[in-house]
């Protein structure tokens, strides 16, 4: 899929206005999922153009006898460490560290896929959800017919409605995954980054680096290590530098983003996951989102015809005509 394709499809469905004559089948969780998958994409072409076409590392070479270009790329290709600095008062204690306390990292240059396959892994119980859909989205003129239709059907749609709770554990699954999959690749230091950021209160606070969870995983300030030449004893000439990352200014925000917005998601989506798995178990959560539903609705003029379908069904109460009344 082209970037092109990706923007437009993104931009078309937030311009697109809800036909009040169309029903979606689509639970507000699923449509969530698609909208974050939207988001993530398009932080993927930004992160990419950051990355690519602009300045995604400098580099303070004036003591260091090699080329700023050439530094630069090896020092954003290669492995880079981050020093712990610790400031009281704004004043910086200590700078030298042992090998033990620096934090070697160099997965921010995947970011931009890592977003874009996040993307995709949240399109995916969406497009799950889209492809098994037996009706597509009715319409209200036609609401009452499907409803008998699915009535005298009764029985052969089981298989739908645990494709329907499927779906929702789906998106739980696929939003817990990605958080336990970041945290792997940022070193432990991503399940708890939200409730270490409300912690943080002074800028001593948002400087140190055992209390600022954001300067071990994007750092701004890292130091550098270039193996040159052979000198005069043999040995390769090592030259250090300090080298500043604007790209992690970008790509902290996104995830500190991902992370409440996941958590969230996981929440509702946990929700709405176990209600799905009350309404197909149970007859009397289908009896009462059926009435609720279409009497609150402006659907009216279905609400007689489906407590009659309802009536010669009362043993079988059916999950697809609460879901559908629900969505008038």
């Amino acid at each position: 899929m082209s970037v092109y394709a990706i923007s437009r499809e993104f931009f078309s469905f937030l311009k697109k206005k809800q036909d009040d004559e169309r029903i979606s089948v689509t639970s507000s969780v699923l449509n969530l999922m698609k909208i974050t998958s939207m988001l993530l994409f398009a932080s993927s072409v930004l992160s990419t153009a950051k990355q690519f076409f602009g300045d995604p590392i400098h580099c303070d070479t004036k003591e260091v006898h090699v080329d700023a270009g050439l530094f630069e790329h090896y020092c954003w290709i290669q492995a880079s460490f981050v020093a712990p600095q610790k400031f009281v008062n704004n004043t910086k204690l200590r700078f030298q560290h042992s090998e033990e306390e620096r934090v070697y990292q160099n997965y921010y240059q995947w970011i931009p896929f890592i977003l874009f396959f996040q993307g995709v892994l949240c399109y995916i119980p969406y497009n799950y959800w889209k492809n098994y859909l037996i009706f597509g989205n009715p319409d209200a003129t036609n609401i009452v017919a499907l409803a008998k239709s699915l009535i005298l059907k009764r029985g052969s749609h089981c298989g739908y409605a645990l494709k329907y709770v499927f779906a929702q554990f789906l998106c739980v699954a696929s939003l817990a995954l990605q958080l336990y999959a970041m945290d792997w690749m940022m070193g432990g230091n991503f399940l708890t980054l939200g409730t270490k950021l409300l912690y943080i209160q002074t800028d001593d606070d948002i400087k140190d680096f055992d209390k600022n969870p954001l300067l071990k995983i994007f750092p701004r300030l890292i130091r550098c290590w270039f193996e040159g030449k052979m000198g005069m004893s043999g040995t390769p000439e090592r030259y250090a530098a300090l080298c500043i990352l604007p790209v992690n200014v970008f790509n902290e925000k996104v995830f500190v983003f991902i992370w409440f917005w996941f958590i969230i998601l996981i929440f509702v989506g946990l929700i709405h996951f176990c209600w799905s798995v009350i309404t197909v178990a149970c007859s009397l959560p289908r009896v009462f989102i059926l009435r609720f539903s279409v009497n609150s609705s402006s659907a009216s003029f279905a609400y007689d015809r489906l407590v009659q379908i309802r009536k010669r069904s009362r043993r079988e109460e059916n999950m697809d005509i609460a879901s559908l009344s629900g969505r008038i």
